[in-house]
């Protein structure tokens, strides 16, 4: 409960000073993001989104998001709306 409450930033901090789990952001230079941009933001509202709004995560880290089928995967790869960062925290 307290995760969700916490902005996905500071869970991301959590996770890498806690934990030594690092998750790399997207960039907008990133191959994955040019080719497959619609793709990873299919579930997005907002017209303004951007690259840095996801994280690449093994897609075994990313289970419960990808049985909801709320990311995109690619070779292996979650791309996580960053909001969606308590999910995987939590699991």
């Amino acid at each position: 409960m307290r995760l969700q409450t916490t902005k996905p930033l500071e869970i991301l901090n959590l996770l890498q000073q806690h934990l030594g789990v690092t998750y790399q952001s997207l960039k907008e230079e990133d191959p994955e993001w040019i080719n497959f941009q619609n793709s990873i933001t299919f579930r997005s509202t907002d017209p303004k989104i951007n690259a840095s709004d996801f994280i690449k995560v093994p897609f075994k880290e990313a289970l419960s998001l990808v049985a909801r089928r709320q990311v995109f995967v690619n070779k292996g790869i979650a791309y996580v709306p960053i909001t969606e960062l308590y999910s995987i925290a939590s699991s």
